[in-house]
């Protein structure tokens, strides 16, 4: 296979004739799936585009299909884990923990400085990484992802202009950093920053703090070169390329890293079962409007979450924030202009100087309609994700190319989807309240970012749903889903 692939570098007759413009012109990439994508690695990123029978290609080429008559062995993946990640509307990925602790990562793989998007560069099935290292737990963020090992070392990959890598190693990095003198036990990747806990509880983030998601004031800035990733975004941040502590001395039971490009925002869990959270709030991801410090819609301070409630786990997503309570109810809080909140209630008035307009949004924690127990769940972009004490999966929010498993969705009446969808707004489909994903699988866990989700079953299943325009389902194609479909990976030889 390694011949033949290497012929393709060679202009092909016909409609294949673009082949070369798409995959093998090449720079550096970012590499958050962790792999250098230099020799084997590139050509089993081109054979396993092959096998799907789709090439996507980037701007000035053209797309075709074809079919690989060497198609790969695959074979259904075993996962112990499995986080999502992504960037804009078009990259996304998603990297697990297999039996053993070996990582494994499919998807979008890299970024080019000049935010050209590469999606030929993607692995449609599950593949592994730095198989020395043996993790614990990993998280997919924006365009990095992080885990800690059996050990409690802390390794984070991809881009690093704002520090979100936690070391000063260079604008990225292709393979998985360790960060010197940090042992964790968890660690969870945001958008620009990532955060995680020692063995005492004691949280630390590091990345980017533009709005105080870091929980802490800092006094360094990062400063992408031009042309870079940050730089579509402004350029120069505030942030901290080296783990700091969050203030307050409080003692967490798990942390987690939420926001979208400048609105970004940190929640935890105390040791006592009150939720805390700092960064943005400009929609009341927060949880509170009171004792907001520095910044008039942020805090660089953990705050308390209102309402007096006691929860066993939240999750921060970009614009909104849940939890599990004590006694399995989920509330939301924050922005819920695509129904994330798991109600159709949340309106009030705001205030800005002079101006006074709606906001769909709140900041007390309000529970989630349709009376379902849960035990976990997962705050993304516009919608939200959970596993039910019974292991039945539900979503609610914005369903657009079946990121919520289900095609039983709402429509709006017009073109008016213009969340995701900017340049080509199309109608917005949506689930006002949780909706349970087709089929009867049972999930121990489940994972979503910007527009697919993912799910471990508790049979160890690997399965994931909704866009898959860069691999990101890990099925071994490049087609959408709105039902769950198997993650995949290479049979070993």
């Amino acid at each position: 296979m390694t011949d033949r692939a290497m012929d393709l570098r060679r202009p092909l007759p016909g409609r294949f004739s673009m082949l070369w413009c798409s995959v093998w012109q090449r720079r550096p990439p970012i590499g958050q799936l962790g792999d250098r994508l230099v020799g084997p690695s590139s050509r089993w990123a081109l054979r396993l585009a092959m096998a799907s029978g789709v090439l996507i290609v980037s701007t000035g080429c053209i797309s075709d299909f074809f079919t690989d008559p060497e198609q790969p062995n695959l074979v259904p993946a075993v996962l112990e884990s499995v986080s999502v990640g992504g960037w804009s509307t078009n990259p996304g990925f998603t990297c697990g923990v297999v039996p053993g602790g070996t990582a494994t990562c499919w998807g979008y793989l890299e970024f080019r400085e000049s935010l050209r998007l590469r999606p030929s560069a993607a692995s449609v099935v599950a593949t592994p990484i730095a198989e020395e290292l043996q993790f614990r737990s990993l998280s997919a963020g924006g365009t990095h992802a992080c885990g800690v090992t059996v050990g409690g070392a802390v390794y984070c990959w991809g881009n690093n202009d704002l520090g979100q890598l936690g070391t000063d190693a260079g604008p990225t990095s292709n393979v998985p950093t360790v960060i010197p003198g940090l042992t964790l036990r968890s660690v969870d990747a945001g958008w620009w920053h990532t955060c995680g806990l020692s063995q005492d509880g004691t949280a630390y983030c590091w990345g980017v703090n533009f709005d105080g998601e870091l929980g802490t004031v800092t006094t360094e800035v990062c400063d992408r070169p031009e042309g870079g990733l940050s730089n579509f975004f402004g350029g120069s941040r505030s942030c901290s390329r080296t783990p700091v502590q969050v203030t307050g001395g409080i003692s967490f039971e798990s942390v987690s890293a939420g926001g979208v490009a400048e609105q970004n925002h940190t929640c935890g869990v105390a040791t006592d079962g009150d939720a805390y959270c700092w960064g943005s709030n400009r929609h009341g991801q927060l949880g509170s409007d009171g004792d907001l410090q520095f910044c008039g819609q942020c805090s660089f301070i953990p705050i308390m979450v209102s309402g007096g409630l006691k929860f066993n786990q939240v999750s921060a997503g970009f614009d909104h924030t849940c939890g599990v309570t004590t006694d399995e109810a989920v509330y939301c809080w924050g922005k819920n202009d695509q129904f994330q909140l798991g109600s159709d209630s949340i309106v009030e008035l705001i205030s800005f100087g002079d101006t006074t307009f709606v906001r769909v949004s709140g900041s007390t924690p309000i529970a989630v309609k349709g009376n379902v127990r849960f035990q976990s769940i997962s705050a993304g972009s516009s919608y939200t994700c959970g596993v039910a004490t019974d292991g039945t999966a539900y979503c609610w929010g914005l369903g657009n190319d079946g990121r919520l498993g289900t095609e039983n969705l709402e429509e709006s009446a017009a073109d008016d989807c213009f969340i995701e969808f900017p340049n080509n707004p199309v109608p917005c489909r949506f689930a006002r309240l949780p909706t349970p994903v087709s089929g009867t699988l049972a999930f121990a866990s489940v994972a979503v970012h910007l527009q697919h989700t993912c799910g471990v079953t508790t049979e160890g299943s690997g399965y994931c749903w909704g866009l898959n325009n860069v691999g990101q389902l890990g099925n071994g194609t490049l087609v959408n889903s709105d039902t769950p479909v198997r993650v995949l990976q290479e049979a070993e030889r």
